[in-house]
């Protein structure tokens, strides 16, 4: 047993469930406050709120400025609040085996990504720019399947100047992905495609990109994608989780229950089997990042 990890994980959940429990992290978001402040408001005792508010600030999801005052850090703070969400259905999902969200939908990317995607994007920019290192020097137009923030092609648009870009993702998603172009400076590099990847009619590109996106699919969508994409790019550039000893992967397995029916941390020979048999000669693969720990997959 990793006992050091498994109190900390114990540990970690206790004082999030214990700040939403009592309210401290919207009282916190509404009106920045001492430790002090927060305990008489909430009616709290002093010295436990001031260690409560250390602990969260020590996980990043409170700042603390000059005096003493805490604030919550808004992005942090979505991003938990969302994964609590999914967790805490995590009995019912095991079950029945039902999601309780289809992420891979409108009305399931709708619910998640929009406040996820620029947690996400910032978890991501090693990975992807490494990620942009290893297909540079790279010319000609690039389809972003999936895009949310669109951290894999801002990041190979950054360093390759004739690269151009359409990014497909549902209408509420985009909008955040608009956000992330014009504070990259590279509104005139990006277009947009609403819609779902596997039903809209997708432009001729040279390299799509599949960025943590086949996770939510069963094989059988997977190998549809393939296909589509096949028809139209020379290379498809896939990045995603592969199975390992990790015990992150095994969780994140496990977490994929509760928002795809059918996801799953697919297996190299997977991918090697559904590029072979949309037409693709093979796979190459390139670790990107151990945390989190995602590979570049080339199908070309």
């Amino acid at each position: 047993m990793r006992l050091r990890e498994v109190s900390a994980a114990v540990e970690t959940m206790a004082i999030i469930e214990t700040a939403a429990a009592l309210d401290v992290l919207g009282q916190l978001t509404s009106n920045p406050s001492t430790a002090r402040e927060v305990a008489t408001a909430l009616r709290l005792d002093r010295v436990a709120t001031a260690r409560l508010l250390d602990a969260l600030a020590g996980m990043g999801l409170l700042c603390e400025r000059s005096g003493g005052v805490f604030e919550t850090d808004t992005v942090a703070t979505d991003r938990v609040h969302s994964l609590t969400g999914l967790w805490q259905a995590l009995p019912a999902v095991v079950r029945t085996g039902e999601p309780v969200l289809q992420a891979a939908t409108a009305a399931g990317a709708t619910r998640l990504y929009p406040d996820v995607v620029p947690v996400l994007s910032e978890w991501f920019a090693p990975a992807a720019e490494r990620f942009a290192a290893e297909l540079s020097p790279w010319t000609g137009r690039v389809l972003d399947v999936g895009a949310g923030a669109a951290p894999w092609t801002i990041a190979l648009a950054s360093r390759n100047p004739e690269v151009h870009v359409t990014a497909v993702d549902f209408p509420a998603v985009l909008t955040r992905t608009r956000r992330a172009v014009t504070a990259a400076g590279l509104v005139s590099r990006f277009d947009y495609l609403p819609g779902d990847v596997l039903d809209v009619a997708l432009p001729a590109h040279d390299l799509a990109v599949v960025g943590n996106v086949c996770h939510l699919f069963d094989e059988a969508h997977n190998r549809v994608l393939l296909a589509k994409l096949h028809r139209t790019a020379r290379r498809v550039a896939i990045v995603d989780v592969l199975p390992s000893a990790d015990p992150a992967v095994s969780r994140y397995a496990l977490g994929l229950l509760t928002r795809a029916r059918g996801g799953a941390v697919h297996s190299l020979t997977a991918y090697q089997e559904w590029a072979r048999q949309a037409g693709f000669a093979g796979v190459t693969t390139v670790p990107l990042s151990s945390d989190p720990p995602l590979t570049l997959l080339l199908c070309a």
